[in-house]
């Protein structure tokens, strides 16, 4: 019977660190004890409350938790969910695992740049990132890429 503001003084905690942490209360079962287990973060927890829907909620938590999402390919993921939003990310997932056919792609680039290559989905498409060890790396990288004229 406690308001936000009454536990937040109790605990020596700001209001919405409080709210938030409530907040937290609202996820799937699974979701909480990942949360709890520290296989998740809070933050990846408010991201997978921001999705509409069990399924989708259940879905990017399997993303997470399977291919290594972070925090903020998570809030892309429950952007692209949104009614009337861009669509999703790949639901492949990013770093580490890919569908056979962008892992094909990113190898062959990575062949041809001399370096490793790979992607990451966003809600609107996605970046492709490639890396390189010096600036003597990258100069010769972008040769590569458009050579002098």
């Amino acid at each position: 019977n406690l308001s936000l503001d009454d536990i937040a003084k109790r605990m020596g905690k700001a209001k919405s660190t409080v709210a938030n942490v409530m907040r937290l209360l609202q996820l799937p079962p699974a979701a909480r004890e990942a949360v709890a287990s520290g296989a998740i973060s809070e933050a990846h927890g408010r991201a997978i409350l921001a999705v509409a829907g069990l399924a989708d909620q259940q879905d990017l938590l399997t993303h997470i938790l399977n291919d290594g999402w972070t925090v903020r390919q998570a809030e892309a993921f429950a952007r692209g969910s949104k009614p009337g939003a861009s669509p999703k990310p790949a639901r492949s997932g990013a770093a580490p695992a890919e569908p056979p056919a962008d892992s094909q792609l990113t190898d062959a680039l990575g062949k041809y740049l001399g370096t490793k290559v790979r992607l990451q989905p966003t809600a609107k498409g996605g970046r492709l990132v490639i890396d390189y060890r010096s600036e003597a790396e990258l100069h010769r990288i972008a040769h590569t890429i458009k050579p002098a004229e």
